[in-house]
């Protein structure tokens, strides 16, 4: 039966799902029903912003909204059973990343969707950005394939339990660098060999947890990748810095954490020349608003999410790869690796 619109959506989790209840707000297509989050007073004040019941129980919610979308925002240990008891309830997903801190929560997460007939869509920003966007369109054309890559992406510190643990979030090296290890597949492919260097290196508090990283790829099409990920800024000087080469051109770009905003380029020929790139403009939530708008028109046709749980689940494998490379010392073969 085809879906009414507006939309009826809701969202569990009231961190980051306000930024996703801030991009569902601009759309007529979408009507913000219930939000839900396990403090009361936050579910309430937010409800009220926008016209919406506000629930501390997802599953309660769920039997008492009559739901077509929902965006999980929650810390990832509860992925798993809240996209099942979306699933249950016919609602499509749209699952903030990582996925989930291990593999079988992945598949979990995938049988259920796919059981149930329901969208699962896992919130990979970055692939929405309008210079990875552009990046992505140019290196599968004229530009050629990305054959070397270096990244900087280390955030400032964060004090939140889930964050930290193994269980959940994973440490910076699953939770936040997730990000990179997702745009980078998406960009040169599958990796085939990870190695890497890294510990407790400042939070000594959240020891065992590796904090900071150096991680080295290589993917199958030969290509290869440098990142330094991890808590190893602070946020007054924390700076997203990527930078790429194919055979025909080399670009990079700068800006502040999570959302780079100065681009340069040239061209590799005998007389390389400048590319501009000016008309790459970016919006404070533009990555987010055009994830939002991709999602619900998935919702609406049917069309797989360019972030499906497959996806969201390599790009998790990915940063636990990275992971017990560093904490083994071995160079990580990807098609060998086991994880569960």
């Amino acid at each position: 039966m085809p879906l009414q619109v507006p939309l009826r959506v809701g969202c569990i989790g009231l961190g980051i799902g306000k930024v996703h209840l801030q991009c569902y707000s601009t759309r007529e297509d979408v009507r913000i029903a219930a939000v839900c989050d396990i403090n009361e007073a936050l579910a309430c004040e937010v409800a009220s912003t926008y016209g919406a019941a506000a629930y501390t129980s997802a599953h309660k919610m769920l039997s008492s909204e009559r739901l077509d979308a929902v965006s999980i925002c929650t810390p990832p240990k509860t992925h798993a059973e809240l996209v099942e008891a979306c699933a249950e309830a016919k609602v499509h997903v749209l699952c903030e990343k990582p996925m989930a801190s291990n593999l079988k929560d992945c598949r979990r997460m995938i049988e259920a969707a796919e059981g149930a007939g329901i969208i699962l869509m896992v919130a990979h920003k970055k692939r929405f950005h309008p210079f990875y966007s552009f990046l992505k369109r140019m290196c599968d054309g004229e530009w050629g394939q990305i054959l070397w890559a270096s990244v900087r992406f280390a955030l400032g510190r964060v004090e939140k339990g889930w964050f930290w643990d193994e269980d959940d979030g994973g440490g910076p090296v699953l939770e936040n660098a997730v990000h990179v290890f997702d745009l980078l597949r998406w960009l040169m492919g599958e990796a085939k060999l990870v190695f890497g260097f890294g510990g407790n290196l400042f939070a000594k508090h959240r020891a065992p947890q590796i904090d900071s990283a150096a991680v080295c790829i290589q993917f199958s099409s030969g290509g290869i990748a440098a990142l330094a990920i991890g808590y190893a800024s602070e946020w007054a000087v924390a700076r997203e810095q990527v930078a790429f080469a194919t055979p025909f051109v080399v670009v990079d770009a700068d800006g502040p954490f999570d959302n780079v905003s100065q681009f340069r380029a040239s061209t590799r020929d005998d007389e390389p020349k400048p590319i501009d790139l000016s008309f790459i403009t970016v919006g404070a939530l533009d990555d987010f608003a055009n994830e939002i708008e991709h999602f619900i028109r998935c919702v609406l046709t049917g069309v797989k999410p360019l972030v499906d749980g497959y996806e969201g689940m390599r790009s998790v494998k990915l940063a636990l790869a990275a992971k017990h490379a560093i904490r083994t010392g071995q160079v990580v073969d990807m098609e060998r690796f086991e994880c569960d």
